[in-house]
């Protein structure tokens, strides 16, 4: 089991939505696909129930201290992580905020804003990166980082009418969109 790579992406969603949103002292519910969350645990999807209660278990211990009390609760293959007020307050206090995700967000908060704006943001991170223009889906760009361990999120990126919106995800979440 993966539990770091669990406990990495929760961080990074929940600080990701403080340097949108603002920090506020309140429970933070985030929800994952059962093939995320498997994924994100290194347990395969199919038929893995037990494995995956036992994973789910170890993990709310393992972050008890830090996060305090952690629920999930799952509707069919929909899965909700709820941390309390206590964890929304750690992530705040003790995870630093990314300079790049934070330049990028600054960016998707202005109108009118083009590819070469975003690209910009990513050649600030002396790191290199692909830049891939997408038909047929959802979004226009898929942008992602080659070195995955400083950066493993694929960036999907969407212009409409003067507006851009991106989202962000795991190469195994990506690949199934793209499927």
């Amino acid at each position: 089991m993966k539990l770091d790579r669990l406990r990495n992406t929760l961080y990074e969603m929940m600080k990701e939505q403080q340097i949108k949103l603002g920090y506020v002292y309140e429970t933070v519910r985030l929800y994952f696909p059962r093939t995320t969350l498997c994924n994100l645990l290194g347990i395969s999807s199919i038929n893995s129930d037990d494995e995956l209660k036992k994973a789910i278990h170890l993990f709310k211990e393992e972050v008890k201290d830090e996060l305090g009390e952690v629920t999930v609760s799952r509707k069919e293959d929909r899965f909700c992580i709820s941390v309390s007020a206590k964890g929304s307050r750690y992530i705040h206090e003790h995870v630093m905020e990314d300079s790049f995700l934070v330049d990028l967000i600054e960016l998707f908060q202005q109108h009118n804003i083009t590819i070469e704006d975003v690209k910009t943001v990513f050649d600030k991170t002396n790191m290199e990166y692909i830049c891939e223009e997408q038909n047929g889906v959802e979004f226009d760009y898929l942008i992602h980082f080659m070195d995955n361990k400083a950066d493993p999120y694929y960036y999907c990126v969407k212009f409409d009418d003067g507006h851009a919106s991106y989202h962000r995800f795991h190469e195994f979440d990506i690949k199934s969109i793209l499927e």
